[in-house]
C-alpha cells in the first residue's frame, strides 16, 4: 500500500514544487497529475543521482523507516563511487529501501550507472533492474 509519493529529478529538485519536503497524496488523480506534468518537465540533468538521493534522505529521513526509493537513469558522470555509497550508508539510518532502474542508453559513454546502483541498491535491501 502506497501511503504518500513523490518525484524529483537526479538533482534534488521536485516535480511539483509546492509539495517540496512533503509527501504527495497517492490518488488515481494526482498519479494522473503527476504523468502529465512529467511529459513536459525539463530540467538540465548533470547524470548523477547522488544529489536527488542526499535530497530524498534528508527530507524524510522521518519516514525513511518504510520508504522505498527508486533511481531512474542511464549515466554516471561522477568519478567517485566510494563517496557516494559512504555517504548514502551515512545518511540511511533508518533502512530506506533503495532500487534502481538502468536503461541501457547506447550514447552512454559508460557503465557506471549501473556499477554505481548496484552496489547502492545491494546495500540497501534493493533491487537493480537493467533495461
Amino acid at each position: 500500500r502506497v501511503k504518500g509519493i513523490q518525484v524529483m529529478n537526479d538533482n534534488g529538485s521536485y516535480l511539483i514544487s509546492a509539495y517540496a519536503k512533503r509527501w504527495i497524496t497517492d490518488t488515481p488523480r494526482m498519479r494522473e497529475r503527476i504523468l502529465k506534468i512529467l511529459s513536459v518537465w525539463s530540467s538540465t540533468s548533470n547524470s548523477s543521482p547522488v544529489e536527488g538521493l542526499v535530497r530524498a534522505l534528508t527530507d524524510f529521513q522521518s519516514s525513511a523507516k518504510d520508504m522505498s526509493i527508486y533511481v531512474l537513469g542511464d549515466d554516471y558522470s561522477g568519478n567517485d563511487f566510494d563517496m557516494v555509497i559512504e555517504t548514502v550508508r551515512k545518511l540511511n539510518t533508518s533502512g530506506a529501501r533503495i532500487n534502481a532502474i538502468n536503461f541501457i542508453n547506447p550514447s552512454a559513454l559508460t557503465d557506471r550507472f549501473s556499477v554505481l546502483m548496484r552496489e547502492i541498491t545491494y546495500q540497501n535491501n534493493g533491487t537493480l533492474i537493467t533495461m
